[in-house]
Formats: structure tokens, sequence, C-alpha cells
């Protein structure tokens, strides 16, 4: 399979049994449908500022991952970029990035994640998309760190920052 083969729409109620059960394959502490429904009342409610996305492949008609994050004004975060495990590793997680990188601009310019540090495959994942860390912050009741990730899209920046000039 290759990500080119992917359909990304945005959620809509008739999605969220699929979504909890790609979260439920993938995470630890997967969301749930109600979590994915107030989600969606989110979405809804704010349009401009909450996204999420189901990506299918177009070869199978099998959901294969989604994303949720939030805009604002200088940057975008990133919530979740899930893909199932059975189709890890065909590069449709980086594809749904590139999706939300597509709606980057020169003023809203970077992507923030977060990624638990137990998580060595979301970690490798981010860098291998170029994220880069940034630091880290306990954000769980069980006071695990989370490995604070940033996204600059080189496209949105000066020629000057890009060229390393100053």
């Amino acid at each position: 399979m290759i990500a080119s083969q992917l359909t990304i729409k945005t959620i809509c109620a008739a999605d969220l049994e699929t979504l909890a059960t790609i979260d439920a394959d993938a995470n630890t502490e997967p969301w749930s449908v109600d979590d994915f429904g107030r989600w969606l009342e989110e979405m809804i409610d704010h349009p401009t500022q909450f996204f999420g996305v189901l990506a299918t492949c177009q070869m199978t008609g099998q959901p294969v991952g989604h994303a949720t994050w939030t805009h604002h004004a200088r940057h975008i975060s990133l919530i979740e970029c899930v893909v199932a495990k059975r189709w890890r590793r065909h590069g449709f997680g980086t594809a749904i990035l590139r999706h939300i990188a597509g709606t980057l601009t020169p003023r809203r310019n970077k992507i923030f994640a977060l990624a638990h540090e137990r998580n060595d495959g979301g970690v490798a994942f981010l860098v291998a998309c170029g994220f880069k860390g940034i630091g880290t912050t306990p954000v769980d009741k069980d006071e695990a760190d989370h490995y604070a990730m940033q996204y600059v899209h080189a496209a949105t920046l000066p020629v000057s920052v890009v060229d390393g000039v100053t």
C-alpha cells in the first residue's frame, strides 16, 4: 500500500464507532465513542478551531487512521494522529500529517505535539516526520513525562531563516 491511495475526510457522527475502534487498536488509553462525540460537538460549535479527519485506504475501503487537532493564532496543536496497527509502516500516518501541515500558513507555521515518554514508536514517527523535541512536561495522573515536540514548516518561514541566515 502507498499513502497516495488514501482518502481523508472530515469526521461525522456516522464515524464515531470506527474512530473508537481504531483508537482501541492503537492506544493504551483510547478515546471512547463518547469522547469522539464530544470532539465532534466541539468541531460543530467551533468550526474554525477544532478539526478531525478519518483516513480510508482507497484500495480496500477500510478505515486506517484518524487525526484530531486544534488551530490557534500562531500554531496547530496535534491532539492525536493514529494509524491502526495493521496499517502502520505504509505511509498513511505521514500522509495524515501532511494533510494537517497543508493547513499551515506564514502566521500559523508550527505544529505542536505531545508524545508519552513510553511511546517510543510515536516519538520515532514524529521525529521521522520532521518534529524536533523541545522539552518535557508531566500531563498525566501517573505523572509520566511527555515529550513536547514541534514541527516548523520551512515553506512558511522567510528565506533567511530557511537558509540559516539571521
